[in-house]
């Protein structure tokens, strides 16, 4: 569906323009957390990427909003 490097460069990309310095998932704190919860969550993993994808081709679109998961 999509190649891993995409789904690295969305998360990449949504890290890089929206803090997720404090989000918590797992135990874990910040970009790991958040790296960790893309991975466990396709169906937001999804989202981001299509959003990552359409901000690539200059198309208007908003991240997916990120959940308070604690």
């Amino acid at each position: 569906m999509f190649t891993l490097d995409t789904e690295r460069k969305a998360i990449e990309g949504y890290a890089a323009l929206n803090s997720v310095e404090h989000f918590e998932y797992d135990g874990l704190k910040g970009f790991v957390a958040f790296d960790l919860y893309c991975t466990d969550n396709p169906e937001f993993l999804v989202e981001l990427i299509v959003a990552y994808l359409d901000k690539l081709n200059q198309i208007d679109a908003e991240w997916p909003p990120l959940p308070e998961v604690a």
